[in-house]
């Protein structure tokens, strides 16, 4: 009892100065920052993601590699910090001077490609996860009951603009209704199969084959 007594008092210590990290990280100022000595470019992402938030990171990595480098530093950074405040926070240009200038140092993180490491990952586990489809929802519609696979997976072909990329189809049941629910339809032979009420991302256009949206709509339109 004494043993479980100590342990949950040094977790809540451990937690306590987590939690303790993170507020000063979050309150450093830029000058500190600067003048902080990282060991690695993980080191750098942590610091920075603590400090500005993941999601004015990634979006700032990006525009730091697709700007053109003849527009002015005044109007990069305006224009840096107008579409990272959109994300919800405010930032300041002397910010976004800050990250660019840690960000440079971070070359990894910005030529990291999301698709790169989904094909990479895919050929080294033999498993297509750049695509994988499945029901928009994991309860039932009709009982509530929790949906479970009706099948393996099925490999599938997806087709996006100009690229076929391979991916991977669940199927769920629920094993009170009996109710197939699959990527874009719902239902058994009994009562009929329906369409889910949002849109789908991507068109079926047979059991292993599918078709982005975005795509469909483009070749209407050209008809």
């Amino acid at each position: 009892m004494q043993r479980l007594s100590q342990a949950s008092k040094e977790r809540k210590r451990k937690h306590d100065r987590l939690k303790e990290a993170l507020e000063v990280l979050q309150s450093a100022t830029c000058d500190e920052l600067t003048d902080m000595c990282f060991a690695s470019s993980n080191d750098i992402i942590t610091v920075l993601s603590a400090k500005f938030g993941w999601k004015s990171l990634f979006v700032l990595g990006r525009l730091v590699t697709k700007l053109p480098s003849v527009v002015s530093n005044q109007l990069n950074e305006r224009l840096v910090a107008a579409t990272v405040g959109e994300l919800g926070r405010s930032t300041s240009l002397q910010e976004v001077t800050l990250m660019k200038a840690l960000l440079n140092k971070c070359q990894d993180f910005l030529d990291f490609s999301y698709e790169d490491s989904l094909v990479d990952i895919s050929q080294i586990a033999s498993f297509p996860f750049r695509r994988i489809l499945f029901p928009p929802t994991t309860v039932c519609f009709e009982c509530g009951w929790n949906l479970s696979p009706q099948n393996r997976p099925a490999r599938v072909t997806v087709f996006e603009n100009a690229e076929t990329i391979p991916g991977i189809k669940f199927t769920l049941k629920c094993s009170n209704c009996k109710i197939n629910f699959g990527y874009a339809m719902f239902g058994d032979t009994q009562r009929g199969y329906r369409f889910y009420n949002k849109p789908r991302p991507y068109v079926e256009s047979s059991n292993v084959t599918y078709l982005d949206r975005r795509l469909c709509l483009q070749q209407i339109h050209l008809a």
